[in-house]
């Protein structure tokens, strides 16, 4: 039996510093959320332009470049550790007691344990050693969503290696020496879904009289791209299991352009370096059409967040982006993310829905859905842009909410502040995404069970609100009369809060006259 399944459209995991799958699924358990789609962006996943690798010294400058991007050693507390010259090169000097955290910037270090990382590390340790060394490699966030894990490797006397919770002690050497840490393989010792993680950062803690330097370090990644979108879904099916929420891979396309969401698992990754990262969003799309896959077009103002625009100025760019999004079809796009209560990019909610309002009404239906685009599973889910999404599917699986997507009968909203609530809306009794033809009016019935506080509905037809009602917390069962204002009509539901913030968006009714020339064929694709 068909019904509405709350379904996060837009999370990162398993790439990020501080989110994992489990973590993620820790929160939407909480919040009644039965299936999340996992879209981790695409060239995390093994196509990193300039990704960094290695991570020695090559010049006495404490800041240095790698590949075009800034990496640094620096103390606990953010100073950079500028190096010292011997016979062997640019080196860190390790004192007695210090610490120190390599870190490249925007993240072109951090790699995924799905990669299978080894990571490789040259010291130079004294004769006569009696002290200690731990390598220390933070991790993402534990599953309960609390704090950043830890593996460490320990040499010799460390005074805190009961604390660590993944530890792994080394034997003492002595002189030039390497170690070889495979990270991946090792993490499984402890934790069977360890994988899940990504690798953030190396942190080197010295106990004892240590005089040794450090020489160099590189990672090596035995997997990349569609190998490790492949371990991810079969580890996301395992955490599935364990966590009861359904867990769908899907990636983020974001090295062609504005970023789009591909869903189907059926569609293979990009291959970036085979045309030398020059892909357009053309390429994209008729990569992913040739595989028959679905998509959506996200957070579509984003390339103008760099600066502010005003009056007459602001204007002209909502008309010229409706206008290329007419032109261009969206770039192929099934689907649009509109659901920002707080807004996105510096525009508010209410601009992104007025841009998805005028395209459906020059023809071009694209189901609307809200997200929270989460990079940190500690934020976001319960204040923000926190939005999921309702599709009325068979069910949580990958095939009926692929389905369900190319519908359009969902509604979108604050799981946090309206957890429970049971929404219901439809046209003369076509549901939401369908498509009414004729007449002049029309009864729109709503239906909202456990409606958890006072709330604001307002009714929309063409872009225009038609009705507002002020409801009381608790069941409710309205109809509302519908002018129909516009050939090719969106009916919809909004409901506010009464400090002012959008709570819920449902998915239009398509309302259109009979005598539109080819409205068949100028409706979208999908129908």
């Amino acid at each position: 039996m068909h019904r509405y399944i709350g379904t996060h459209m837009h999370l990162h995991t398993t790439f990020e510093a501080f989110s994992t799958m489990r973590s993620q699924a820790f929160m939407a358990k909480k919040l009644g959320i039965e299936a999340l789609f996992i879209t981790d962006h695409d060239t995390r996943m093994g196509y990193l332009q300039k990704r960094v690798n290695e991570f020695a010294y090559e010049s006495e400058d404490a800041v240095q470049m790698r590949n075009g991007i800034e990496v640094t050693w620096s103390t606990m507390e953010g100073e950079p550790i500028a190096p010292i010259k011997t016979e062997d090169g640019w080196v860190l000097a390790l004192r007695p007691g210090q610490s120190a955290r390599f870190f490249a910037k925007a993240k072109q270090h951090q790699a995924s344990l799905l990669a299978d990382l080894t990571l490789y590390l040259d010291l130079d340790l004294p004769e006569e050693w009696a002290g200690g060394l731990c390598v220390d490699l933070e991790l993402s966030l534990s599953p309960d969503n609390k704090e950043q894990q830890h593996l460490c490797y320990v040499m010799g006397d460390c005074p805190q290696q009961e604390s660590w919770e993944f530890c792994i002690p080394l034997a003492k050497a002595k002189g030039k020496c390497r170690l070889e840490l495979p990270i991946s393989q090792d993490i499984l010792r402890f934790d069977p879904f360890g994988q899940d993680h990504c690798f953030i950062a190396l942190l080197l803690h010295t106990f004892g009289p240590l005089k040794g330097l450090y020489l160099g370090h590189r990672m090596d990644r035995k997997y990349a791209a569609e190998a490790v979108r492949q371990k991810q879904q079969e580890l996301a099916d395992e955490v599935s299991k364990k966590c009861g929420v359904a867990l769908h891979v899907a990636t983020e396309i974001s090295g062609a352009g504005q970023h789009k969401v591909s869903f189907s698992q059926s569609v293979p990754l990009l291959d970036y370096p085979a045309h030398d990262y020059q892909i357009t969003w053309e390429m994209a799309a008729a990569h992913v059409k040739k595989h028959g896959g679905v998509t959506s077009y996200n957070h579509m103002f984003t390339p103008y967040q760099k600066r502010e625009w005003r009056g007459e100025e602001r204007e002209q760019l909502i008309q010229g982006l409706i206008q290329s999004l007419l032109d261009t079809h969206a770039e192929g796009a099934d689907l649009i993310e509109v659901g920002f209560p707080e807004g996105r990019g510096g525009f508010r909610v209410e601009e992104y829905i007025r841009v998805w309002d005028a395209l459906a009404m020059q023809g071009l239906l694209l189901s609307g859905y809200g997200d929270n685009d989460c990079h940190n599973s500690k934020m976001v889910w319960l204040e923000g842009n926190n939005f999921a999404t309702f599709w009325y599917a068979e069910n949580a699986n990958r095939e009926a909410l692929e389905q369900a997507l190319l519908t359009g009968n969902a509604y979108t909203m604050d799981p946090a502040r309206l957890q429970g609530l049971q929404f219901g809306f439809s046209l003369e009794d076509t549901p939401m995404g369908g498509i009414l033809i004729g007449n002049a009016e029309a009864t729109a019935a709503l239906h909202l069970q456990q409606l958890p506080e006072a709330a604001e509905i307002r009714l929309m037809a063409g872009g225009a609100c038609q009705e507002k009602k002020i409801l009381a917390p608790g069941d409710h069962a309205l109809a509302f009369q519908v002018i129909k204002n516009a050939p090719i009509c969106p009916v919809r539901v909004e409901i506010w809060g009464m400090d002012g913030r959008l709570l819920l968006l449902s998915n239009p009714v398509y309302w259109v006259d009979e005598d539109i020339p080819g409205y068949e064929t100028r409706l979208r694709k999908k129908l």
